[in-house]
Order: C-alpha cells, then structure tokens, then sequence
C-alpha cells in the first residue's frame, strides 16, 4: 500500500501525500509490516482484532532525509492508528477516536 493522503473530519478535508511511492505499507499475514518512510525502511508486528488494529513501533533505519520529508508524521500517524477498513480498493487506517484517517492506496493498481 501507498500512503496517499489524509482524510478529515470530511471526505471535503483531505490533504494528499507528493511522493506516494516514497511511503509504504505491507500487511505480512504472519502479524509482521515492512514500511518504507521516504529514505528509510523499516519492520515491526502488528495485531488485528475484527477491524482493530495496532501498529507496534519496529526497527526503522536512522537516515535523514531532509526538511521536506514526512517521515515524522508518518511515523506518528502509524502509531497511533487504532482501527482499519477497505472502501474502494482504498486502505483507510483510522486514529482512535479523532475522524482522522490515513488513506492508503494498493501499490497493485497503481502499476497497471
């Protein structure tokens, strides 16, 4: 999956992520993540319960990347998602109770 961008409060309030190809998720179904965060990669675990889900903070290269990178608030949102749905053929990771979502597109349909 591609991180894509975000979604507000409203479908209306969404921000979109430039380099999408540079942010990466991929769900292993033995209950580990690789992630790509711009110029580092990483792995950790993860657990899901029905649509619950919790991201564990995993081993993650220290490369920086430069002011413009949003390796910080990537890594933040990961954290402190709580929940995970598919609308569309579209990964849509929710945080706790805030309206906001991560949205994710599949890396699948992106090189057809």
């Amino acid at each position: 999956w591609q991180w894509a961008g975000m979604i507000g409060v409203s479908s209306d309030n969404m921000s979109i992520v430039p380099n999408k190809d540079s942010y990466t998720l991929e769900l292993h179904p033995d209950g580990t993540y690789s992630i790509r965060t711009d110029c580092n990669s990483g792995s950790g675990n993860y657990a899901t319960d029905g649509n619950n889900l919790t991201i564990e903070p995993g081993m993650i290269t220290l490369a920086y990347c430069g002011d413009q990178s949003l390796e910080p608030q990537y890594l933040s949102f990961l954290w402190k998602i709580t929940s995970i749905t598919i609308e569309d053929g579209q990964l849509l990771l929710s945080m706790g109770n805030n309206s906001e979502k991560m949205l994710f597109i599949n890396v699948e349909s992106v090189k057809n």
